[in-house]
């Protein structure tokens, strides 16, 4: 009796991450593209957890007419670093970018 079995083909580890952050690259470039489109907001991005490895600055760069001037003052304002990442913020810095953002700066 055979049986058939679906041997996968053997793929580097160093190839598997590759493909897995191309893969949250894309993902999160769609993200931005949402943002700059109005279908989604910055608060909605900061609780996805695919957005961690972004920055900040980056993701607030998606909103239109947001530059690196505009954010860098945000962030200043907020006392948040410009290089931090998304799952490095703290519940409490994520609430005060989302209510700083809402009630307008």
């Amino acid at each position: 009796m055979t049986t058939a079995t679906t041997e996968r083909p053997y793929v580097p580890q160093h190839m598997q991450a590759l493909a897995r952050a191309n893969e949250v690259r894309l993902y999160q470039a769609s993200v931005k593209q949402k943002i700059e489109a109005g279908d989604l907001s910055v608060e909605e991005a900061l609780r996805d957890p695919r957005m961690g490895s972004m920055s900040i600055a980056g993701l607030l760069r998606a909103q239109k007419r947001w530059g690196y001037g505009r954010v860098r003052a945000f962030l200043r304002r907020v006392a948040i670093s410009e290089n931090r990442r998304i799952d490095a913020l703290t519940p409490r810095q994520a609430e005060l970018i989302v209510r700083v953002l809402t009630r307008g700066w």
